[in-house]
């Protein structure tokens, strides 16, 4: 019977390592593979699931005629997204054309310009949605082409006005009717309220000319691409899709580094400490780039200019390796998904609803899914007792260590159920159900991870 936990460090760090090499399936190598235990192999395949590299995956042994080793619930699931995305990119490349008839420039960002640009590969991994940027003074006209392709506001869907919100730096998510697509229209790359910020202006003059299917479209230059990646690095959700996006890019974007000029630029966007903390993540899932000299030197530039908390803090993450990816849960994501649907519904039972499954979600998850592992590498114990499923930012503590951001996550959760039982309170309701329009909704943004 296999065993529901890796015995040593060097184990989960063999694992996570194959697993890594799937951000860029050309370098996976089944040699490796072919090296591990059983053991080894059932983590191997729990990675590659919870870090939503089944297309990869699939890909990667299907090239090797090696389709037989896929579990088949990964191959299928790998199925049905090649099919999703190759849709996504028909309705998205559609959208482009649209903003470009109407002379509205946009820049198209994050996963669909890796994909398309440095791997040739756009289904390389799972997206969520197609996210993309318009300079402010064309958001309202961009609302209007975007509404005349089919597309619905999430805002409407809870039956509110699709009115862009200049107090933020995005829209809610636009859908069209079937799922096929949702979009992401940003107007601004960082929230106003971070102390980050983008340079919009030299944003723009730097953008660049790429192939997105059958059309032409911008990207970002690729220092203000890796700037922006790093900026959105959460210490609440590590993986090797968040991870492998860096990666990539400073491997086969910026092979050669002029660290002078990306300093200055990292300068520009505020984002010295920000950038080291996530650059600490990617050095530990990837120790290849601390052989690069460049790399090395930006390291050096960027402590000089970083407080000493913020260096020891990424020193401690590159010691654990590329056993960072066990961050990875799809659990955090999905809470975060039925809290942000509960912040949408303008009716009390709605919301309550809403928070009643992220509560349930958490009360659900498996230790495998939170704790057990990864406790025990931060922390050097087992398994959280099962009274921590009581109290899940306690769980979500331990599993992340130090890591600020499980506090963040804890903050989250205990605002939102003191808000469900003043609602239940006033309302006097038990376990209300919404609406099945609703439902769908949910439905839909539980399938993003």
């Amino acid at each position: 019977m296999i065993r529901r936990k890796p015995e040593t460090l060097e184990q989960i760090q063999k694992v996570s390592r194959l697993a890594l090499s799937l951000v860029d399936p050309r370098e996976f190598h089944l040699r490796d593979f072919d090296h591990l235990s059983d053991v080894e192999r059932f983590f191997f395949w729990d990675l590659v699931e919870r870090n939503s590299l089944r297309v990869n995956a699939s890909h990667a042994f299907k090239k090797a005629n090696r389709e037989h080793d896929v579990p088949s619930p990964i191959a299928r699931a790998a199925k049905r997204e090649l099919e999703r995305e190759a849709n996504r990119e028909l309705h998205a490349a559609a959208l482009v054309q649209a903003l470009t008839i109407a002379k509205i420039d946009c820049i198209v960002l994050k996963g669909s310009v890796i994909g398309h640009e440095l791997l040739s590969f756009p289904g390389y991994k799972r997206m969520n949605d197609f996210d993309f940027l318009v300079k402010k003074s064309d958001a309202l006209k961009t609302v209007q082409v975007i509404e005349s392709l089919g597309y619905q506001s999430s805002r409407a869907i809870f039956g509110k006005s699709a009115d862009v919100d200049f107090k933020k730096h995005h829209s809610p998510p636009f859908y069209l009717p079937d799922g096929a697509c949702v979009l992401g229209l940003h107007w601004d790359l960082l929230s106003p309220h971070r102390s980050e910020r983008s340079p919009l202006e030299r944003v723009w003059a730097n953008k660049s000319v790429f192939r997105y299917g059958d059309v032409d479209a911008f990207r970002l230059g690729w220092d203000d691409f890796l700037i922006h990646l790093a900026a959105h690095l959460s210490d609440a959700k590590i993986g090797a899709r968040e991870l492998g996006d860096v990666f990539l890019v400073l491997q086969k974007a910026l092979p050669a580094i002029n660290v002078d000029d990306l300093m200055a630029r990292i300068r520009e966007w505020n984002a010295i400490e920000k950038f080291r903390n996530s650059l600490g993540y990617v050095l530990a899932a990837f120790p290849v780039l601390k052989q690069r000299q460049d790399i090395q030197s930006l390291i050096s530039a960027l402590e000089s200019e970083s407080s000493e908390a913020i260096s020891a803090k990424s020193q401690a993450r590159i010691a654990y390796g590329e056993a960072i990816i066990w961050l990875r849960t799809l659990v955090l994501s999905r809470i975060e998904k039925c809290y942000a649907l509960s912040r949408l519904c303008p009716d009390p039972a709605d919301r309550f609803h809403f928070w009643k499954a992220s509560y349930i979600t958490a009360w659900r998850a498996k230790d495998e899914d939170i704790g057990a592992v990864r406790a025990q590498i931060y922390l050097g114990k087992g398994k959280p007792s099962t009274f921590s499923r009581w109290i899940f930012p306690w769980k979500c503590i331990r599993a992340l260590g130090k890591d600020h951001g499980a506090l963040l996550i804890a903050l989250v959760t205990l605002i939102n159920a003191i808000q469900a039982i003043s609602i239940g309170l006033r309302l006097k309701i038990g376990w209300l159900k919404p609406t099945g329009e609703k439902l769908a909704v949910q439905g839909a943004l539980m399938e993003l991870e």
